[in-house]
């Protein structure tokens, strides 16, 4: 493995794939700040520079690193390189672990210059890193279950949901669950639960938005209390607020929520006009994370993560292909990867769809379900907004983009090398 490392490093350096790829990212550093254009703020500017530059060069890494190792053993076959490595089946195994570290180790060492580069030059300093603690709440198919239970119960539910296969409605409620709005009333409340362990920040602030019923222009105030800390809302223009919270004085009071580990968070709206919000992705608690540098660090992780999953994919193809059918083959299912949440938030419900539309919806949802982990994944987004990045879906990347996913693809490329081979030899 070491050797077929070390071998793939220098055919990676000599072949001026790395100095390439150096050269390019250097390009986007240099010209695309001057391409950005922000709303004026220095909280703006901060995440367009980020998200613009760290953005175009991983999708170019991405990209080379993809297309570069959909050829990498299509080209040792046709220069008859490939036999050299076939004396064992493990040998064969371990020589594709090294060429696919390579690839990662390149991305990696072009990303962390090009990091602390951004680091370095980011107008106005780094971007503070704060948690985003969402309500908790059922999961998405729980609550189609509870929603489809009152659709059935009412008379007026259409015959077509009625006769609908169950599983079809269930996966489509629970698509739709994440753009579900709650309206508020005028003088009525809302209540969230959150962590209770949050109340116990040194500060907290409120991010949320509201819209109106009909999307117009309205003045909107109320106040939002969570345990001890409260806030006043006031709003003219329905644009995205974030409110520090302010500590105020224990009644002596237990909420009995507290005791199952949770915490009403609340909305009293005292205006005139119904406003709606999206529990799912409209309201959070901003708690105080780490360092920008560290974010910066976990960012880097798990787009890795990715990149890795993309060099074994490609390694994959080029056992078994040639390099312009593996890299048209990579490309084609790179796109359907990433279109697939898209096909599913736009495309017309699939009871309204005529049945080939239907076939493509149930691939795009069985793709997404399969690839969710990379194509939802958003750690440069995250970085921008100073978003921390959480450990769990981090953990659950490094476990299966960067290493089991890669490591089965691999072996199953090990067997395809040799069995391609054996005619050759």
């Amino acid at each position: 493995m070491r050797d077929s490392f070390l071998l793939a490093c220098r055919t990676l350096v000599r072949g001026r794939f790395v100095p390439i790829l150096f050269a390019a990212v250097a390009l986007v550093a240099v010209f695309v700040p001057g391409l950005v254009r922000t709303d004026g703020s220095a909280a703006g500017m901060r995440e367009m520079y980020i998200r613009a530059i760290l953005g175009c060069a991983t999708a170019i890494v991405a990209i080379a690193v993809l297309c570069a190792a959909c050829g990498h053993v299509a080209r040792a076959r046709e220069e008859h390189r490939l036999s050299l490595a076939m004396v064992r089946p493990a040998a064969t195994f371990r020589s594709l672990v090294g060429i696919w570290l390579a690839y990662v180790a390149a991305a990696a060492a072009v990303l962390c210059a090009l990091a602390v580069v951004v680091y370095l030059r980011v107008p106005g300093g780094p971007v503070p890193c704060r948690h985003y603690v969402a309500p908790v709440m059922p999961s998405p198919m729980i609550a189609a279950r509870e929603a489809l239970a009152g659709y059935l119960a009412d008379p007026s539910t259409p015959d077509a949901v009625r006769k609908a296969p169950r599983s079809t409605v269930l996966s489509l409620l629970a698509s739709k669950e994440a753009d579900r709005y709650d309206p508020i009333p005028a003088g009525a409340s809302a209540e969230w639960k959150f962590p209770a362990e949050w109340e116990e920040s040194s500060s907290l602030a409120l991010r949320v938005r509201f819209a109106t019923q009909f999307e117009m222009r309205a003045a909107l105030c109320g106040d939002f209390s969570y345990g001890m800390f409260s806030a006043s809302i006031s709003n003219n223009t329905q644009s995205l607020l974030e409110i520090p919270l302010r500590p105020v004085a224990a009644d002596g009071t237990e909420p009995t929520s507290r005791k199952k580990g949770l915490l009403a968070g609340v909305f009293r709206n005292t205006g005139s006009e119904t406003v709606m919000l999206r529990p799912r992705r409209d309201i959070f608690l901003l708690a105080p994370g780490d360092s920008f540098a560290a974010n910066m660090i976990r960012s880097l992780m798990h787009t890795l993560s990715g990149i890795a999953l993309a060099a074994a994919f490609g390694l994959f193809l080029s056992s078994a292909l040639s390099r312009p059918v593996a890299v048209f083959t990579a490309l084609v299912a790179a796109t359907v990867v990433f279109m697939a949440p898209s096909v599913i938030e736009q495309f017309p419900d699939e009871l309204d769809a005529a049945f080939a539309d239907r076939i493509g919806i149930i691939l795009s949802r069985a793709v997404h379900s399969a690839t969710s982990s990379l194509s939802e994944a958003t750690p440069i987004s995250d970085l921008a907004e100073g978003r921390f990045i959480e450990w769990a879906p981090l953990a659950r990347a490094l476990l299966l983009d960067a290493t089991a996913i890669p490591l089965a693809l691999l072996a199953a490329a090990a067997v395809v090398v040799r069995r391609k081979s054996l005619p050759d030899r």
